[in-house]
């Protein structure tokens, strides 16, 4: 049990301290070519690849695995600190802005 509550706490930590570093829930992320080397190693990122091959933000990585979004999003950032993930520089709109729909309404 103090094993338990140790590695949470730790974990807690870890995430309060590095928080301001996650990507945004929407930044698109994908699997740098070299991710596939280190599959045995990272169960997560084994878990995620199908998705970050595709490219995905992390909303849509925690809908798709079931797990909490700061989880995913605290991951993500520790497998792009070692080069394994990228962000992309688009983000996910999930569904266009009505902005959108409109100008593509006007236009010719």
């Amino acid at each position: 049990m103090e094993k338990v509550l140790l590695s949470t706490v730790t974990l807690q930590d870890e995430l309060e301290r590095y928080r301001p570093y996650f990507p945004p829930p929407k930044a698109i992320l994908k699997a740098s070519h070299i991710a596939k080397k280190h599959l045995p190693e990272e169960s997560f990122l084994a878990r995620s690849l199908p998705y970050l091959e595709k490219g995905v933000s992390a909303e849509g990585l925690s809908k798709a695995l079931g797990l909490p979004l700061d989880l995913v999003r605290f991951q993500l950032f520790r497998l792009e600190r070692k080069g394994l993930v990228q962000r992309t520089g688009q983000m996910d709109h999930g569904r266009p802005a009505l902005l959108g729909h409109l100008l593509r309404g006007v236009r010719p």
